[in-house]
């Protein structure tokens, strides 16, 4: 239809000029020259959706031009009167349209506002409301042609709103946040999303969508907080957990908090012999100050109470009583007006600071008072409910960390004791069993008998084996077990010693690993070593014999299996002795102590005697 409209218009044009010469200068039919100037009116007002007017002025400018072209000059002047009348009734006609469109238009945007249950309303380009619904009525009052910019004592921000705005009108969608002020005098935070409306019969308009979004924010806003307070309680643990919780871990903490949560200053005091001594602070240098000075000392009183000492006579202290309950605590956010009240009067050193919020949160470990949080700031109505519940979850994880540090104290303290008395434990069995191989040494001395003197000899070799494995303990810093290679190198030279065992005579090469081996496998592992080196020591090499011995200690910790072995080149059982039950007490003693550390043992008698043993830590 769009491609064929000029044309028509065009042809329409030149049918209307051919009927009107023919009809007026050939036939001088005036009248049917009259009713077909209508034609072209009613034609071209449909085809341009009703424009009567542009209509009016082609079709006068061809009847004009065709008059004096024809030179009926004498009907210029009907057909301009005729053109006159036709023109105003077009005028009329238009201006009628307009204001039905209009109207209709107002009602149906007035309808669609009323429906919706949010602030709306319908501005012109002035900024002036023009339609407004009764939510927008009932938030924000505002006359009709009133400005937006101006209600209810005017908006914040209205400059970033007039940019909106001005957006909005040059044709594309905008949104604006920012806080009004209700009709109430509440302010509250809004987003504004502006549509541009462009109608027929209208100038441009904008419909302002008003949705509240103050709860939405400030539910963002908490959450926002919660998380960064979250965070902050996962650091506070962590430092905890990964640190001794000293004065720098508790001071770092306290710097956290003090960033995070803006508090002029905070402090924490413990209790010492001389009183609550200050432990340490952060915040604002000259809030600290006063943390440290006697202005915040505190104390339980005689009543129970904990209170911030008055250091001035007459003066009552701030106080929160004593109690054991998770939220006893005190705070005021209003110091002056607390201090007008005339029930305590706080200390003028307090007031001097320019303190307008305060709070005293008590550390407890099992149900008694073992410090306090001192929160300090120069701000009214500074702690929320929710504020004080985070800083009583913090102080309630540095009261564990401090009953955790003083149990690691008491703990290692007591360890610390347990160790010495089983060294002393040690130290007086080792000593003990010195007597004994002393009573022993001085027995053999006044036998006349060589093999009385034998049997004593080889006891007290048995008594120091085990008085050496005590000796070992209680001089190391382990006390349930010892490193048996050193212990093997050291009891060798004893041995050859109290044999009367020569150096160049027989030549001992022991190759021991550093192997950590419990009480319950140390001591008969000694006496397994002591009886078979005793052996060797006493048959192996009989009449200045020269030879060697060999001892291996070696142990494999994938499989937990240990092997000691201890071979010589002497002259091997002779005599029809054989292991076990055919040699002296001596053998019998062996297999008895491998049993007993669950042992599996190899013997070997020609060519000098080679004994394995392999065994498991128990």
């Amino acid at each position: 239809m769009n491609r064929l409209k000029i044309p028509s218009i065009i042809l329409l044009f030149c049918l209307v000029i051919i009927l009107i010469i023919i009809s007026r200068h050939i036939y001088n039919y005036d009248i049917i020259a009259t009713h077909l100037l209508y034609i072209p009116v009613i034609l071209i007002a449909f085809l341009w959706q009703y424009r009567v007017i542009y209509a009016i002025v082609i079709t006068g400018v061809i009847l004009i031009t065709s008059d004096i072209l024809m030179g009926r000059t004498v009907y210029i002047v009907p057909d301009l009167i005729r053109l006159g009348l036709i023109m105003f009734a077009g005028i009329f006609v238009a201006a009628m349209r307009m204001y039905i469109i209009r109207v209709s238009s107002y009602r149906k945007y007035r309808d669609i506002l009323f429906a919706v249950r949010e602030p709306m309303a319908i501005i012109d380009s002035t900024f002036s409301v023009i339609i407004k619904n009764e939510m927008f009525s009932s938030r924000f009052g505002a006359g009709l042609r009133e400005s937006i910019l101006s209600i209810s004592g005017g908006i914040l921000n209205d400059d970033e709103l007039g940019d909106a705005l001005a957006i909005c009108f040059s044709g594309s969608e905008s949104v604006y946040q920012g806080k009004f002020m209700t009709i109430s005098g509440e302010s509250g935070l809004f987003e504004i999303k502006c549509y541009p409306l462009v109608e027929d019969g209208w100038k441009p308009h904008a419909i302002l969508n008003f949705r509240d979004i103050t709860e939405e924010s400030r539910a963002a806003q908490r959450q926002k907080v919660a998380l960064e307070r979250q965070r902050m309680a996962i650091d506070i643990l962590e430092l905890l957990n990964s640190k001794t919780p000293g004065p720098g871990v508790i001071h770092e903490i306290l710097k956290l908090v003090s960033q995070t949560t803006g508090i002029g200053a905070i402090g924490l005091r413990l209790a010492e012999e001389n009183g609550f001594n200050l432990y340490s602070s952060a915040g604002i240098t000259v809030l600290t100050d006063y943390l440290r000075s006697d202005c915040t000392d505190c104390d339980p009183d005689d009543t129970g109470r904990f209170c911030i000492r008055s250091i001035m006579p007459g003066e009552q202290c701030v106080f929160a009583d004593s109690g054991t309950g998770y939220n006893n605590f005190f705070h005021v956010n209003d110091l002056d007006a607390y201090n007008r009240s005339g029930e305590k009067k706080l200390c003028r050193c307090m007031i001097a600071a320019g303190l307008k919020s305060f709070a005293l949160i008590p550390v407890y470990s099992d149900d008694e008072i073992t410090g306090c949080f001192i929160l300090l700031d120069r701000r009214k109505f500074f702690f929320t409910e929710e504020l004080l519940d985070f800083f009583q979850g913090i102080v309630q994880s540095i009261g564990i960390a401090l009953d955790r540090l003083k149990y690691e104290d008491d703990l290692k303290r007591i360890i610390d004791e347990k160790e010495l008395l089983i060294r002393e434990v040690h130290h007086r069995v080792k000593n003990n069993m010195q007597v004994i191989t002393s009573l022993i040494s001085l027995q053999a001395s006044r036998q006349t008998d060589d093999y009385v003197k034998s049997i004593l000899n080889e006891c007290q070799n048995r008594v120091r084996t085990m008085a050496l494995v005590h000796e070992k303990l209680y001089s190391s810093n382990n006390f349930t077990s010892i490193n048996f290679g050193n212990y093997i190198n050291t009891l060798v030279p004893l041995l050859m010693n109290s044999y009367r065992i020569e150096k160049n005579q027989v030549t001992v090469d022991v190759t021991a690993e550093d192997i950590q081996l419990g009480l319950n496998t140390a001591i008969p592992l000694a006496q397994l070593v002591n009886e078979i080196l005793s052996n060797v020591f006493k048959h192996a090499f009989p009449g200045g014999k020269t030879g060697s011995v060999r001892i291996i200690l070696a142990g494999d910790t994938s499989a937990g299996i240990n092997l000691l072995e201890i071979s010589d080149t002497g002259k091997g059982l002779t005599g029809g002795a054989a292991y076990p039950d055919g040699g002296n007490l001596g053998f019998q003693l062996i297999e008895a102590l491998v049993k007993q550390i669950r042992g599996k043992i190899t013997f070997a008698g020609e060519g000098g005697v080679s004994i394995k043993v392999t065994f498991q830590s128990i």
